[in-house]
């Protein structure tokens, strides 16, 4: 959606540049052909009011103030844009990159075509029984003690990120088949301390794939949750 309004605002933002090129040309050829100075010089002079000649350059430099002024607030509109769709794409109880993140980083991906890229889907089961019993409070610490183990097994050209309730995803550029399907082997064995959940269990799945072209990608996440079915 964001992608769509941006590229919107280009083209609308291309025509605006197209129609003010116009009406300077046109105001040009105007003043150049009909001489409208001297001719509101002479109408000033035959009615007895003094100034209407200094309209057309005092609105010259109001023009040029508000054109100042213009681009000053778009510069501030441009910077909480640019804030807005970075906190559209983190995920606020985590804050991690969430799903629209992850999709825009794949689509980098396929336009550079940095291929290959392993992608795993990480489903936690036991998230839900933990914030009824112990509450949300719980949950979020166990998120993050979730999320350390997770990094243990990344580096930093590795990300993690926030894909739905109980899943995230981990993205890992240059990862072939085998490369992924062993981070899936550590991934699936990480266990918590059932002392810290108060006897309550959390079970890992994991789901790999090695993408390697667009084909794949288009059809990546599905695939992806099949295996976890």
């Amino acid at each position: 959606m964001i992608d769509q309004i941006k590229q919107q605002i280009r083209k609308r933002m291309f025509w605006d540049l197209v129609s003010l090129v116009l009406l300077f040309a046109a105001s040009y050829i105007l003043f150049l052909v009909f001489n409208v100075i001297d001719w509101l010089h002479t109408i000033s002079h035959e009615v007895g009011i003094n100034g209407i000649a200094e309209i057309i350059p005092t609105l010259c430099v109001l023009a040029v103030g508000f054109s100042i002024f213009s681009y000053r607030r778009w510069q501030d509109t441009r910077a909480f844009s640019l804030y807005a769709e970075e906190l559209s794409m983190i995920d606020p109880m985590t804050n991690l990159p969430n799903r629209r993140a992850v999709q825009r980083i794949l689509n980098q991906i396929n336009a550079k075509k940095e291929y290959p890229v392993g992608v795993l889907l990480v489903d936690i089961e036991g998230l839900e029984i933990i914030r009824s019993k112990l509450g949300q409070t719980v949950l979020e610490h166990v998120m993050i003690e979730i999320l350390y183990h997770i990094s243990k097994h990344l580096t930093g050209e590795q990300l993690v990120a926030y894909w739905q309730a109980g899943q995230f995803v981990c993205l890992c550029p240059g990862f072939d088949n085998k490369e992924t399907h062993l981070l899936k082997q550590k991934l699936e064995g990480i266990s918590m301390n059932r002392e810290k959940l108060l006897g309550l269990s959390l079970a890992f799945s994991c789901a790999a794939s090695s993408v390697y072209n667009k084909a794949e990608l288009e059809n990546l996440f599905t695939d992806l949750e099949e295996q976890l079915i």
